[in-house]
């Protein structure tokens, strides 16, 4: 999360230069947004699934399953307009790194989702794999501190 935060600070201070053109700003506020949107997904899932620990028969809750099910639309919904993102061309660096961030987290939720369609979670291989992510994070954001 902390990584997320830190990307929306930078992506802050490229959006809002006054050496970039319109576009840079354009697509400054759109990842802003996407950070903003994807690190609200990931906060809520890591509630629901901190919720399930101590409560496990929340895992067969429909409840439970339908928030859990929206913010996993929620994290491939913010992949997909990562992909569709056309970058300044100053910026093409930064969106590789933040496409291969967006996509770990997407391949994260789809190995979630499985997990949780056959019990036990794999939580321990979710963990894991949030963390890779989060290191492909790391490498957006030091892509970002270079594009700046």
């Amino acid at each position: 999360m902390r990584y997320l935060v830190r990307a929306l600070v930078i992506w802050g201070v490229i959006a809002c230069g006054g050496q970039g053109d319109l576009s840079e700003q354009a697509y400054g506020e759109r990842v802003q947004e996407y950070i903003v949107t994807l690190a609200d997904a990931i906060a809520e899932i890591r509630r629901l699934l901190t919720d399930a620990e101590q409560r496990v028969a929340l895992l067969m809750n429909d409840a439970w399953r339908a928030d859990m099910r929206a913010q996993f639309d929620v994290v491939r919904g913010a992949a997909d307009e990562v992909a569709d993102m056309r970058p300044p061309e100053r910026l093409a660096d930064v969106h590789r790194a933040l496409e291969r961030a967006s996509e770990c987290y997407a391949d994260a939720i789809n190995l979630l989702e499985d997990a949780l369609a056959t019990p036990p979670v794999a939580s321990a291989t979710v963990m894991s794999m949030l963390l890779s992510c989060n290191d492909l994070m790391q490498d957006a954001i030091l892509e970002m501190q270079h594009a700046r």
